[in-house]
């Protein structure tokens, strides 16, 4: 029994790389975006008179909204693509954050 070379890997384009960066570009931003009302509690409770389980019932509705989203997000992403769906997204969040 011969014994062959294994086949050597494909090589991965460059517009591949490009689409991945900038969706996990656009991973880090919306993560830094949960993480900032971490940072604006205390101005928050200050300026809201709001107690800290009052903010922190925000925290968990954003983690809620996100977890009730993965199901129709991977629906999105199956029917337009992760391209548009990333542009999309990024937009929304420049948008949203002037």
């Amino acid at each position: 029994m011969a014994v062959s070379a294994p086949a050597p890997a494909a090589r991965t384009p460059r517009r591949a790389w490009l689409v991945w960066g900038l969706a996990a570009l656009a991973y880090v931003i919306a993560v830094f975006h949960c993480g900032s009302f971490g940072v604006a509690a205390v101005a928050a409770q200050e300026r809201f008179g709001a107690t800290a389980a009052v903010l922190s019932l925000f925290v968990v509705l954003q983690l809620g909204v996100y977890a009730a989203l993965q199901v129709p997000v991977g629906v999105l992403i199956d029917r337009i693509g992760s391209r548009r769906l990333v542009a999309a997204g990024a937009l929304v969040m420049a948008s949203c954050g002037s």
